[in-house]
């Protein structure tokens, strides 16, 4: 096959970026990648602590070093440490804040600093905005509607019309708040602006600090600054070369097979994953010429011998993993880069690209304060700066080492990306067979992907007798359900969407519900270009932390009822506690995956198996929303294990937010593997253990036969992602992290550097693991996930390839920024027991439609064992007869639908044991062959997606898809 060349993945529009330093290793190091990816950095800002009495700064709001300026006091920064105590903030870095304004001089940047007003007033993970009032919007009459400047909207960022925050616009007469330390950014950042007006990014060097990365997401957005944070996630992601090798055109395919290879070595030996290696950023630190000092030690490891230690060194990486030793592994997730408050840096000198001088601080400077219990850090009395000569700087930038930046893929994608180029080269025996890893180096595949023998499929049995579920209308979860009305005469699709708001307000009040009871959302468009005016007045809805996740998708003319441009399904939980969510919401731009530009989280986690209502109460006018004898009552069923809803995920590269060159030979292989890769990560990072079903969608095909073909690279990509070599199949004794855990009630990283009832928290068995393995195959009923033996071991694999979850594919009009695939994973389970998943899959009996004949039912049923309830969720699609022309399109009868939902409900009854059939309806439904005629057939459809066709994994065309969710409690 001939090798495919990787372009550098940079951006193609240069930022300017305002660079928050704290002094810190993991600032300066970002400001870097920041440079590595062509922006440009205009301006670096501090805070510095306002009690500190050794401080000797500027005015407050003035800046060091203007263009053309030096210090007063030339190379020379002089304190007086006496009486000074650190701030322990639990946002910035404050020792070492004497050095700061040195800074401007080392770097020739300029410098702005302000004081730290204010304490943590919120302690939880996720920021909310503590000026933020919700927002009602309204048609904007064609004119660009721009929310308040001091109360946007989380949809604002991304949309045409909308204008940053620029320094002077604050209120005169606001009334004083007592606000987190967090908001002394804003004054800072508005300071900067007004200086640089042409900044439009800041950056941090948050890595796997939810606290103090939202912090920051939250300020920069309201001022209509791009958040940059490169290094969060980087020690979860594959290694590169190093930059400046990384520019050069590097075969994808070499790579590729060189970690395939490396995988399977590691496989045939038995060896489990390295442990991870957190040093390695440290590493990289050191390789571009990083010097980072330790300034305070705080962790029962390390002592104030530690003091001064350059841990971006190779001696001082390997003294802080021997220290870190002693408390088992590597002392916990991140402890070696400090991330837990273990120790604190100060970066005295880096690579010429941005340092044109090295900080200088003798020992009779520097004095070591002891404030107990192990904790130490150090004041600084005088520091110099001495820049290196032209010669010197020119030498030195000859000789640079390129940034260290991660992969694009990970190993197990890398792999993923080859099936798919070996599908389109031609070397496949039928429809859905692809290879997955090579027998030796260079040839082909042996394992086959497209074994689909039902013989090796875990059967039903042991499922326990279980009591008919609650009706829709009890249950406590919904989809509510809102079609652009057409009502008398046309309205816009701004107006359709201002009701459809305004509809969701109206029931969320009746239920006496907060616009978190939402945990995601589908909204499907007649034109994509309505999206940003769409996406303007849905944003109106949020305006607290971790919005739902949300997939978008046009489906064009024709297949919407006449007039209506717009269709909203929201799954809405009535009974959910705030401390019950949980959300992932990254809006930085990041190597990991795409940041979120819009109102929605990349994922919301939420109980299973919520306890059902056994009776809900309407507010009415005059009533008492909080009266106890009106608060919905639940009953005793319980459930430990997590529902994860996950955004959709398009191609985009993390980096620069754009999406791969369409000029690539093998573009559509890559967009597919790309963003499979961002719904694994997003799932890894949820602590996702399994899917329950997906669909691939698809932009409008030119052909049938390009369409047929897509699906199947959907469907090779899904079996090479689930078949990957991975020997950690998870944890038998089910020793993983609690995600409830990740909430308010911590333990961050980042909290646990300042605040006592984090420190209590130690380094558990599965974050030395982390990540555990997706999917984690021990969580199924009857799989021995450990046979050795060679010939169980090939039983077990094709037992798994019968597993995998199912996936179809649908072909729509158009995708999110012209994107050309969008996965979409209906469910991710989390916190699930060894061996609770059961599935099942059968062909029913077949069903007529009228004009085709009798179209197949296959059933795709997952069931998850939790305590006293079953979750089950099912899938049903409808498969045309072989020979069935495609280029018909026959419409689907609410008839055909009915028996669809009869024959689920019959199949759900035989394997529960139920006494009779359950009452179901669709959460989803898709249809590749009905065109809508009104309201009255969603009514009774439930929430429909059209598609202009739609495909299952072995690339057979289907007519419907439905997806339904039960949930019942075991017999007593």
């Amino acid at each position: 096959m001939a090798a495919t060349a990787v372009t550098a993945v940079t951006a193609p529009g240069s930022l300017s970026v305002i660079a928050l330093i704290s002094g810190g290793k993991d600032s300066f190091y970002s400001i870097l990648h920041c440079q590595a990816n062509g922006h440009r950095v205009v301006a670096l800002a501090n805070l510095y602590p306002s009690a500190a009495t050794g401080e000797i700064n500027p005015p407050a709001g003035q800046h060091l070093a203007r263009t053309g300026a030096r210090l007063e006091t030339g190379d020379t920064h002089v304190g007086n440490d006496d009486g000074e105590a650190d701030l322990n903030s639990f946002m910035y870095q404050t020792v070492g804040h004497q050095i700061i304004p040195l800074y401007a001089r080392a770097t020739g940047l300029p410098l702005h600093r302000q004081p730290i007003v204010g304490t943590a007033v919120h302690h939880g993970l996720h920021y909310e905005n503590p000026r933020h009032s919700p927002q009602r919007l309204v048609v904007s009459n064609s004119e660009a509607l721009e929310p308040s400047r001091d109360h946007p909207s989380l949809a604002t960022h991304d949309l045409p019309g909308y204008t940053k925050q620029v320094a002077g616009d604050e209120k005169k007469h606001e009334p004083e708040l007592d606000l987190d330390e967090t908001e002394s950014l804003i004054p800072l950042l508005r300071a900067v602006l007004k200086e640089h007006p042409e900044a439009n990014a800041l950056c941090t060097g948050a890595i796997l600090s939810t606290y103090q990365r939202t912090r920051v997401e939250s300020v920069a957005l309201r001022l209509g600054l791009v958040p940059l944070s490169y290094l969060w996630q980087y020690t979860e992601l594959p290694t590169s070369v190093a930059g400046r090798h990384y520019e050069q055109d590097i075969s994808l395919e070499e790579r590729a097979t060189q970690s395939s290879r490396n995988a399977r070595r590691r496989a045939k030996k038995g060896v489990q994953n390295a442990a991870r290696d957190d040093a390695r950023l440290l590493r990289d630190m050191a390789a571009v010429g990083l010097e980072a000092r330790i300034v305070k030690v705080a962790s029962a490891g390390l002592d104030e011998d530690f003091l001064w230690d350059n841990v971006a060194s190779e001696a001082g990486v390997r003294r802080i993993e021997r220290a870190m030793s002693r408390f088992g592994a590597s002392g916990g997730r991140g402890s070696i880069l400090g991330e837990g408050g273990e120790f604190e840096t100060l970066v005295v000198d880096g690579p010429p690209s941005l340092f044109k001088g090295r900080i200088i601080v003798s020992d009779g400077n520097k004095r070591v304060i002891r404030e107990g219990g192990g904790c130490a850090w150090l004041s600084f009395h005088r520091a110099d700066v001495v820049l290196r000569d032209e010669l010197e700087q020119e030498g030195q930038l000859l000789n640079a080492v390129g940034v260290r930046r991660p992969e694009l893929l990970d190993p197990r994608f890398e792999d993923t990306l080859q099936c798919l180029l070996a599908l389109a080269a031609g070397d496949k025996q039928e429809p859905g067979v692809v290879n997955l890893s090579s027998c030796d180096d260079n040839t082909k595949p042996t394992i086959n992907l497209g074994l689909t023998s039902r013989s090796y499929s875990i059967t039903a049995t042991g499922l326990p007798r279980c009591e008919l579920p609650l009706s829709p209308q009890s249950s406590p979860s919904q989809v509510w359900r809102y079609l652009g009305s057409s009502g008398a005469g046309s309205l816009t699709v701004e107006e359709q969407t201002v009701s459809i708001v305004g509809q969701i307000r109206h029931r969320l009040d009746e239920c006496a519900l907060p616009a978190t009871a939402i945990t995601s959302s589908v909204i499907v468009l007649r034109h994509m270009l309505d999206f940003p005016l769409v996406n303007k007045h849905y944003g109106s809805l949020f305006n607290k932390p971790n919005p739902p996740s949300r997939v978008t998708i046009s489906c064009g003319d024709g297949l919407l009822p006449k007039d209506a441009a717009i269709a909203v399904y929201l799954t809405v939980h009535l009974s959910l506690q705030p401390h019950e969510r949980l959300g992932l919401h990254v809006q930085s731009r990041s190597y990991w995956a795409p940041a979120n530009i819009g109102p929605y989280s990349q994922a919301i986690a939420f109980p299973l198996l919520s306890p059902p209502i056994t009776r809900i109460v309407a507010r009415g006018d005059g009533e008492n929303a909080e009266d106890e004898h009106k608060r919905p009552r639940h009953s005793e069923t319980s459930s430990s294990s997590l529902a994860v809803s996950i955004a959709g995920q398009i191609p985009l590269l993390p980096a620069s937010m754009t999406l791969p060159p369409s000029s690539t030979s093998y573009h559509v292989e890559l967009q597919i593997t790309l963003a499979l890769q961002h719904l694994w990560r997003v799932g890894i990072e949820m602590q996702v253990r399994w899917w329950t079903s997906a669909v691939a969608y698809f932009p409008t095909a030119p052909s049938t036969k390009t369409m047929q073909h897509q699906a199947l690279l959907a469907s090779a990509a899904w079996k090479a992602a689930h078949l990957w070599p991975h020997l950690d199949n998870g944890d038998e004794d089910n020793d993983e992290h609690d995600m409830s855990d990740d909430e308010d009630a911590g333990p961050d990283l980042w909290d646990r550097r300042y605040n006592a009832q984090f420190m209590t928290y130690g380094a558990s068995d599965e974050q030395e693991r982390f990540p555990l393995s997706l999917p984690n195959w021990s969580v199924l009923k009857g799989l021995d996930v450990h046979s050795n033996d060679n010939d169980d071991a090939d039983v077990l694999l094709k037992i798994k390839v019968a597993n995998i979850p199912f996936l179809f594919a649908a072909e729509v009009k158009e995708l999110p920024r012209r994107a050309g695939v969008e996965w979409h994973a209906h469910l991710g389970l989390a916190e699930l027991l060894p061996r609770c998943i059961t599935q099942f899959s059968t062909t029913c009996d077949k069903i007529p439609l009228p004009g085709s004949g009798l179209l197949d039912l296959d059933i795709h049923h997952i069931f998850v064992d939790s305590g006293d309830a079953v979750f089950a969720q099912t899938t049903a699609a409808l498969r045309f007869p072989v020979g069935h022309s495609w280029s018909q399109r026959a419409l689907v009868s609410i008839d055909v639908f009915r028996g669809v939902y009869t024959a689920t409900a019959a199949s759900l009854r035989k394997l529960l044991h139920l006494p009779s059939h359950p009452f179901i309806e669709s959460k989803l439904t898709y249809t590749g062959a009905l065109q809508l005629d009104g309201n009255s057939e969603m009514e009774e459809i439930g929430a429909l997606i059209p598609c202009h066709s739609l495909w299952d994994s072995q690339g057979r065309q289907l007519s419907v898809v439905s997806i339904f969710e039960t949930k019942v409690t075991k017999a007593k």
